[in-house]
């Protein structure tokens, strides 16, 4: 019940690594040349007003330039990972996730991955159609 857990402070996992950044408790040293974008999970974004912690962490590591897609933050659009659909309607769960893959290359980002903290996202990657870029890395 609640007095198991009333000491545990529960962050995401990006404020939690923003948290070590800023403490100095942990360094990205080693440059990671690459052009990425960022998707805003749903959770985080539209349900709880969270969308800086991950940029900033990726802000934080050397070489990697972070480009936003067109639709982010609080316009982002869904992967179609959440709620029933996967359930329910599979095969169209996996039309929408494959167009989620293709958006960041149709928009002319140019972009090396697509980063994500969305488990939902990280299921439906392993289930999509291939692209011909490695897209999808998890923060």
């Amino acid at each position: 019940g609640e007095e198991a857990i009333k000491d545990f402070e529960f962050l995401p996992f990006s404020e939690f690594v923003l948290r070590l950044l800023k403490e100095g408790k942990i360094k990205f040293d080693k440059p990671y040349n690459h052009v990425v974008t960022w998707h805003d999970p749903c959770e985080l974004g539209r349900h709880q007003n969270i969308y800086n912690p991950a940029r900033e962490v990726l802000d934080a590591i050397p070489g990697l330039v972070v480009k936003e897609m067109k639709h982010n933050k609080n316009k982002a659009r869904c992967c179609g990972g959440g709620g029933l659909l996967k359930g329910t309607y599979p095969m169209e769960l996996l039309d929408v996730d494959f167009r989620k893959l293709k958006r960041p290359e149709q928009t002319l980002l140019q972009v090396n991955a697509l980063h994500v903290q969305c488990l939902s996202q990280m299921v439906l990657n392993n289930s999509s159609p291939p692209s011909n870029s490695k897209i999808f890395q998890r923060l």
